[in-house]
């Protein structure tokens, strides 16, 4: 599923639909061609552009040179076609992006939603499972959810969600969008955080399904918040408990050398190995902390290096995505070099 650019139109589309707040890049090109009543493929046509796939391909950070097009074809920005996709480039992270239908919906868009108003609009934030609030009305989707998206079925009410855990979810949605936007952000990737609070642990109690979520975000016991199946990634429909996943990461992160050791201490054999193999992914440097079994005297200076290390291993984890985005930015810059700058006539 690839993007490649055709020749050039004559000229860019004369008349535009509108944006609507939070869409999707492949919710407004389908709006636009249902204006002009043709195929999304007809559309993609013209403004010299091909695909191989679902139209949904287009949503994940295309490259520089295809947003330099659809923003001269449509009287745009680049920044503006960038806003309306998601931050990841990969097609198959499907655990933090949903491909076909969200897991989440916001009670009070999704009439408008459904019953097209204005036609066929698909927010970007109800598909990106670290987020906490709906990109259109900014209202939280834990206010109201139902058991199955847009259905008939009874709507739950929400149980009041301790304030420090909110804040603390809040902060983790943040640090999982820095870290989707190539911004270092944690001594441990979100991904890693995640399979670490899913480690079971020893100490099972009542319920044959703890995991080391509990021992980080304790207010996840209750039964609202319980899932039953953990998941690694946010890719569940329970959005309390997706509050407490991003509330465990932001608490792993804000202190991750204690956490770490409080669920390796605490996880079963099983899980123990799981968390070596993890570290084993990971650069010496920050491993090497996590392993001691005493935490160790660091100096004055000690912050200062371990944010120096934080910030090398995301460049690691990166690297291969910015030299991409330098390459497009390059071609991007000889595109507008010939065809000028267009403001935004919407």
């Amino acid at each position: 599923m690839t993007l490649s650019l055709l020749p050039p139109p004559h000229k860019p589309l004369p008349v535009i639909v509108k944006t609507v707040r939070d869409e999707l890049m492949s919710s407004w090109l389908k709006r636009i061609a249902k204006f002009y009543e043709a195929r999304e493929d007809q559309l993609m046509s013209y403004m010299g552009i091909s695909t191989s796939g679902p139209s949904r391909v287009i949503d994940f950070d295309p490259p520089a040179a295809v947003k330099a097009r659809l923003a001269w074809c449509l009287h745009v920005t680049p920044r503006k076609i960038a806003n309306h996709c998601h931050t990841i480039s990969r097609w198959w992270r499907a655990p933090i992006i949903q491909h076909a239908l969200p897991r989440l919906f916001c009670q009070r868009c999704a009439p408008r939603w459904r019953e097209g108003v204005p036609a066929d609009i698909l927010p970007r934030s109800w598909f990106e499972n670290w987020r906490l609030h709906c990109g259109i009305c900014k209202r939280p989707f834990h206010l109201e959810y139902r058991t199955r998206p847009l259905s008939c079925m009874k709507v739950q009410h929400a149980p009041e969600v301790p304030q420090g855990l909110w804040q603390d979810a809040v902060a983790g949605s943040a640090l999982f969008d820095n870290f989707t936007r190539a911004i270092p952000c944690a001594l441990l990737p979100p991904d890693v955080v995640f399979h670490l609070l899913a480690l079971p642990v020893s100490d099972v109690g009542r319920h044959a399904t703890q995991r080391a979520l509990y021992l980080i975000v304790p207010e996840a016991r209750h039964p609202r918040f319980c899932s039953k199946v953990i998941s690694k990634m946010l890719s569940t429909t329970n959005p309390y408990h997706r509050i407490a996943l991003l509330a465990g990461l932001a608490r792993f992160s804000g202190n991750p050398i204690i956490c770490f050791r409080q669920i390796y201490e605490a996880t079963t054999n099983r899980g123990q190995s799981i968390a070596n193999d993890l570290l084993a992914t990971l650069p010496d440097e920050i491993a090497d902390q996590l392993r001691h079994p005493t935490p160790k005297s660091f100096s004055p200076n000690a912050e200062r290096y371990g944010a120096q290390m934080v910030q090398l291993h995301q460049i690691r984890l990166k690297l291969s995505d910015n030299l991409r985005q330098i390459n497009e930015a390059s071609l991007n810059l000889r595109l507008y070099a010939a065809q000028h700058l267009y403001n935004s006539h919407i």
